[in-house]
Protein backbone atom coordinates (compact mmCIF):
# COMPACT_ATOMS: atom_id res chain seq x y z
CA UNK A 1 0.00 0.00 0.00
CA UNK A 2 1.24 3.36 -0.76
CA UNK A 3 -0.55 6.20 0.77
CA UNK A 4 -0.87 9.67 -0.51
CA UNK A 5 2.34 11.12 1.85
CA UNK A 6 4.39 8.34 0.83
CA UNK A 7 4.47 5.75 2.86
CA UNK A 8 4.88 2.45 1.58
CA UNK A 9 4.02 -0.81 3.11
CA UNK A 10 4.71 -3.60 1.08
CA UNK A 11 4.74 -7.51 2.29
CA UNK A 12 6.03 -10.14 0.00
CA UNK A 13 5.21 -13.99 0.52
CA UNK A 14 6.82 -16.86 -0.93
CA UNK A 15 9.39 -14.93 -3.81
CA UNK A 16 11.97 -18.12 -3.66
CA UNK A 17 14.21 -18.10 -6.56
CA UNK A 18 15.77 -21.48 -6.55
CA UNK A 19 19.34 -22.33 -6.98
CA UNK A 20 20.73 -25.67 -8.09
CA UNK A 21 18.54 -28.35 -5.97
CA UNK A 22 15.75 -25.87 -5.70
CA UNK A 23 17.23 -24.65 -2.64
CA UNK A 24 16.89 -20.96 -1.85
CA UNK A 25 19.17 -18.81 -4.37
CA UNK A 26 21.80 -16.05 -3.80
CA UNK A 27 19.02 -13.15 -3.65
CA UNK A 28 19.31 -11.93 0.43
CA UNK A 29 18.11 -8.60 0.03
CA UNK A 30 14.86 -6.81 -2.25
CA UNK A 31 13.99 -3.13 -2.24
CA UNK A 32 10.59 -1.75 -3.78
CA UNK A 33 10.84 0.86 -6.47
CA UNK A 34 7.68 3.28 -6.96
CA UNK A 35 7.24 3.83 -10.72
CA UNK A 36 4.51 6.66 -11.67
CA UNK A 37 3.61 7.02 -15.34
CA UNK A 38 6.98 5.16 -16.63
CA UNK A 39 8.88 7.19 -14.46
CA UNK A 40 10.93 6.14 -11.41
CA UNK A 41 9.81 8.12 -8.43
CA UNK A 42 11.63 6.31 -5.22
CA UNK A 43 13.40 3.66 -4.12
CA UNK A 44 13.05 1.85 -0.80
CA UNK A 45 16.38 0.98 1.21
CA UNK A 46 17.03 -3.03 0.93
CA UNK A 47 15.65 -5.40 3.37
CA UNK A 48 16.34 -8.91 4.38
CA UNK A 49 14.73 -11.45 2.13
CA UNK A 50 14.03 -14.79 3.64
CA UNK A 51 14.67 -18.26 2.49
CA UNK A 52 11.16 -19.07 2.57
CA UNK A 53 11.19 -15.50 0.04
CA UNK A 54 9.45 -13.61 2.47
CA UNK A 55 10.26 -9.54 3.18
CA UNK A 56 8.32 -6.73 4.88
CA UNK A 57 9.47 -3.23 3.02
CA UNK A 58 7.81 -0.19 5.03
CA UNK A 59 9.30 2.86 4.01
CA UNK A 60 8.96 6.73 3.69
CA UNK A 61 9.46 8.06 0.28
CA UNK A 62 9.48 11.15 -2.04
CA UNK A 63 7.05 10.24 -4.67
CA UNK A 64 5.08 12.96 -7.41
CA UNK A 65 1.35 14.46 -5.93
CA UNK A 66 -0.81 13.80 -7.56
CA UNK A 67 0.84 10.18 -8.54
CA UNK A 68 -1.07 8.10 -11.19
CA UNK A 69 -0.49 4.64 -12.08
CA UNK A 70 1.88 4.03 -9.20
CA UNK A 71 3.48 0.13 -9.78
CA UNK A 72 5.57 -1.02 -7.09
CA UNK A 73 8.54 -3.00 -8.68
CA UNK A 74 10.13 -5.30 -6.37
CA UNK A 75 13.75 -5.79 -7.48
CA UNK A 76 16.64 -7.87 -6.22
CA UNK A 77 18.96 -5.71 -3.73
CA UNK A 78 21.66 -8.31 -2.40
CA UNK A 79 23.44 -11.17 -3.20
CA UNK A 80 24.47 -13.70 -0.93
CA UNK A 81 24.42 -10.91 2.19
CA UNK A 82 26.13 -8.42 0.13
CA UNK A 83 24.16 -5.11 -1.35
CA UNK A 84 23.99 -4.47 -4.86
CA UNK A 85 25.32 -0.50 -5.80
CA UNK A 86 22.52 -0.39 -8.54
CA UNK A 87 19.41 -0.77 -9.21
CA UNK A 88 18.63 -4.27 -10.71
CA UNK A 89 15.88 -5.83 -12.89
CA UNK A 90 12.66 -6.62 -10.94
CA UNK A 91 11.87 -9.42 -10.01
CA UNK A 92 8.21 -8.60 -9.02
CA UNK A 93 5.69 -6.30 -9.59
CA UNK A 94 2.54 -5.44 -8.08
CA UNK A 95 -0.28 -2.31 -8.53
CA UNK A 96 -1.42 -1.10 -6.34
CA UNK A 97 -4.79 -0.38 -4.25
CA UNK A 98 -4.60 3.38 -3.12
CA UNK A 99 -6.35 3.68 0.25
CA UNK A 100 -6.87 7.04 1.44
CA UNK A 101 -8.04 5.61 4.86
CA UNK A 102 -5.09 4.38 5.92
CA UNK A 103 -2.93 7.01 7.62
Amino acid sequence: MLTDDGRLRLDVRGLVLPSVGNTAGPITQVAATVVCGNVVAATSGPVALSKDGDAEIRAKLTVPSPYLGAIVLVRAAGVNGTVLAARTAFIAATGLVKDADHK
